[in-house]
């Protein structure tokens, strides 16, 4: 056997080891233990005798698929484990992150509202219950982050994730599903779908590419797009990570229905899934779901190759799940609250008084939505005096990574050899879609929080992937710049790994100070040793 698929080998059963040994006997040393784990995988990976520098992504064997199926377990290690560190989000601690458990039980029951033994009658007697100050003034008990109307309470996070997990494994097991362990299975099969997505992409398109950049590139893109997922787990990013993992895996779709498939028949079934994939995304988090127009240029391009005589029937079952989906969308909104467009996001109960927002153009402003517009994409994250010193910033600065994506996008050469391959459409369609769901948050939101981010990080990372692979083409896959590209890529992951530790939005920095100030000091001692 080769030695580098010896080190590969040895370096995965290690983790496998070592990961049962954290979970059986001390889960305290994980983060610690993932941490160093990543760097020691980083280093089989690049080492000069590692012959995935020199396997391009067209002619890779049975022996480098074992090798992206290790990457992807790594990487599955490194987003997932972590989740269950913080008790608020992984259900040790009682709250409201468990809507999604309740809401299954409801359905189960009969009835679409979440019922409390608790009710406080005066919410529904006051003249105005979405506003925060009026509710504490009265002193009236409420339940945070619920949708309340007339006397009721609901979930306004999509309701998919209930029937695909939650209904199932509460009929199948008889108990709950824990919130956090639904956000782990979306987020797992989100990383699949980025490594086979990135992988459809590559061998299409810049088939030249090394296997080494295709490895680190998606990493990077898996951590920087499902990152914040692993520091809040529940309800939240349970609602996003189910939204990008639809949406994944319906590009998957499309694209094995443009560009793989030749028989009609399977193209309009690869297309009629993506199609299904993408309509749930809408009963998951409704501005991920904006991303479906980046199916526009994949029909375009899908008309301008077809020589049938059924076109338009062929579109027509493509559009049958968007219509039913939507349908059955519509009416559960309506059973709710009357209104067939209405998510429940105008009756939050939370820190602003949401109902404002129903009026689109009482809360339009063009100069904030510049403002906030400009910030999402180049806000500098701050420097911090306390470990990790760093901080959350815009979707171009954050991380390493990104900052190639403009000056290679900038270049005459990427932009025409993007337009050849007419994936041209398809980059303004995604800059488009992260566009508008920058757009959507800030409309819809009272202010900009991290988590925001995510519905748009996926696209980002995307449209850096294809940069990338452009870039290496137009300069004859250059090992120079391929290695420029690896070294952002391990940056980009430490800045994620590192990011973790950030005290933020009661996670495990917030809760364990002093662990996190031992994980400093085990690092600090390393490096002076």
């Amino acid at each position: 056997m080769h030695r580098t698929y010896k080190s590969v080998f040895l370096s995965f059963l290690i983790w496998i080891i070592l990961f049962i040994s954290i979970i059986i006997f001390q889960k305290k040393i994980l983060i610690t233990a993932l941490f160093w784990g990543t760097l020691v995988w980083t280093g089989v990976l690049c080492s000069k005798h590692s012959i995935i520098q020199n396997v391009c992504i067209e002619r890779i064997e049975m022996r480098d698929k074992f090798i992206i199926l290790v990457n992807i377990i790594l990487v599955s290690i490194l987003c997932i484990a972590p989740m269950d560190l913080s008790p608020l989000w992984n259900g040790e601690i009682p709250d409201h992150r468990n809507q999604y458990e309740l809401l299954a039980d409801a359905i189960l029951e009969g009835h679409i509202d979440i019922r409390y033994d608790d009710y406080d009658v005066r919410l529904e007697q006051m003249e105005d219950p979405y506003d925060p100050d009026a509710r504490r003034e009265q002193n009236i008990q409420y339940h945070w982050d619920h949708a309340f109307y007339k006397g009721h309470y609901y979930m306004y996070f999509g309701v998919v994730p209930v029937f695909l997990l939650f209904i199932p494994y509460k009929v199948l097991f008889g108990t709950s599903l824990i919130t956090f362990h639904a956000t782990q299975i979306f987020v797992f099969f989100s990383i699949v779908a980025i490594f086979l997505l990135f992988y459809l992409l590559a061998k299409k398109f810049f088939s030249g590419i090394s296997l080494g950049t295709y490895l680190f590139t998606t990493s990077a893109s898996a951590c920087i797009s499902f990152g914040y997922c692993t520091q809040a787990p529940a309800l939240y990013c349970t609602a996003i990570s189910s939204g990008f993992c639809m949406m994944l895996w319906s590009f998957i779709c499309f694209f094995k229905a443009v560009y793989y498939e030749y028989k009609e028949s399977r193209q309009v079934l690869f297309a009629a899934l993506g199609a299904f994939l993408g309509a749930l995304a809408f009963g998951c988090r409704p501005p991920i779901a904006i991303a479906n127009i980046c199916a526009i240029p994949l029909a375009i391009t899908y008309a301008k190759n077809y020589k049938g005589k059924h076109l338009v029937r062929n579109y027509i079952i493509i559009s049958l799940p968007y219509m039913s989906i939507g349908a059955l969308l519509m009416l559960y909104n309506y059973a709710r609250f009357q209104n067939p467009f209405e998510f429940g996001q105008t009756y939050q109960l939370t820190c602003a008084n949401q109902s404002m927002y129903a009026d689109f153009w009482a809360q339009f402003d063009l100069i904030k939505q510049i403002n906030l517009g400009f910030k999402q994409f180049f806000e500098l994250g701050e420097v911090t005096k306390r470990f990790p010193y760093l901080n959350y910033g815009g979707y171009l600065v954050t991380y390493p990574l990104m900052w190639l994506l403009i000056p290679f996008f900038s270049q005459f050469e990427v932009r025409k050899a993007l337009k050849k391959d007419e994936l041209g459409l398809w980059m303004f369609f995604s800059i488009l879609t992260v566009a508008l769901t920058t757009f959507a948050s800030i409309q819809w939101a009272p202010f900009m929080i991290e988590r925001y981010r995510l519905d748009g990080y996926y696209i980002v990372s995307i449209i850096a992937f294809m940069c990338i692979g452009y870039k290496l083409k137009t300069t004859d896959y250059c090992c120079k710049t391929a290695q420029i590209v690896e070294i952002v890529c391990i940056c980009s992951i430490l800045f994620s790994i590192l990011l973790f530790f950030r005290p933020f939005d009661a996670n495990f920095a917030i809760l364990y100070p002093e662990k996190v100030d031992e994980i400093k000091r085990i690092i600090f001692n390393f490096f002076r040793n």
